[in-house]
């Protein structure tokens, strides 16, 4: 009995301890350049000054603007913003879990990681949309939030290699200097895949930062492990390989170790 007394007494402590810890870390950090606090009480974040009260306005209330089918887990939203049509998307999880915890992630801000990701790519000039802004509820360790993005006119790899038998090769190597380029930043991407890549009439944009990170130097087994997985949404879909060739062109990468190749293709093998 004093064991078990002992044990009731000290989690919630320990509990408690964490939230506490969870909230010091997000206060101390340093508002970023070019963006304001929400305002709105009960939820935390940032959105840019300029035309920040229309893009807080769909982040706090994304189902008031006009909803996209756009696939994916998270919902998605489209708004009118001061310079351009914005993007909302709400986070949700996948897997079986998605029906208990549909919108929560608990020890886990992942709206704020996103943000943080897409804000240091846009400072190392990286080809990925406009960051407006972010927004997250915090309930004890639970979070839920969404992010907002500026709309671009484009569709993504996939259906673009769809509607062209005859890909613009020139155009795939862009895609491979693009994912080149993130990696030289140190980002590695958590879903590379053929519907986080937009083709733009003269641009390529990378997208969905949910779950990257930021290293100090990304090694080559990590940037390897990008391409692959990249290379399976091309397998998956039935696109053509000759067209990952030659995005591995424009990354300067010829060939993949045979021990990647073969953890692939029994990864591949599981999923059928």
């Amino acid at each position: 009995m004093q064991s078990w007394l002992s044990l009731t007494t000290i989690l919630p402590m320990f509990h408690l301890n964490l939230i506490e810890t969870t909230k010091q870390d997000f206060a101390i950090t340093t508002p970023y350049k070019s963006y304001r606090p929400i305002t709105k009480p009960g939820y935390q974040g940032y959105v840019l000054e300029s035309g920040g009260d229309i893009i807080e306005a769909a982040l706090t209330d994304p189902t008031a603007c006009t909803h996209l089918d756009a696939g994916g887990r998270g919902a998605v939203y489209r708004f009118q913003a001061d310079d351009g049509d914005g993007i909302v998307r709400v986070y949700r999880r996948g897997g079986a879990i998605r029906h208990i915890l549909k919108e929560t992630y608990f020890f886990d801000n992942r709206p704020r990681k996103e943000f943080e990701v897409h804000h240091y790519a846009l400072e190392q000039g990286l080809s990925v949309p406009p960051l407006l802004g972010v927004t997250w509820r915090q309930f004890g360790p639970a979070f839920r939030g969404c992010i907002a993005t500026g709309y671009l006119q484009s569709e993504h790899l996939q259906h673009w290699l769809k509607q062209h038998s005859k890909p613009d090769a020139d155009r795939l190597y862009e895609v491979g200097k693009a994912i080149r380029k993130m990696h030289d930043a140190g980002i590695s991407h958590a879903d590379l895949q053929v519907r986080n890549i937009l083709m733009a009439h003269d641009e390529v944009y990378l997208i969905d930062f949910d779950r990257a990170a930021i290293h100090h130097s990304l090694g080559e087994k990590a940037r390897l492990r990008n391409l692959l997985r990249l290379k399976r949404s091309f397998i998956k879909n039935g696109l053509p390989l000759t067209a990952f060739e030659h995005i591995c062109s424009g990354y300067d990468v010829s060939q993949f170790p045979n021990w990647m190749e073969r953890l692939q293709r029994a990864g591949d093998d599981r999923a059928s």
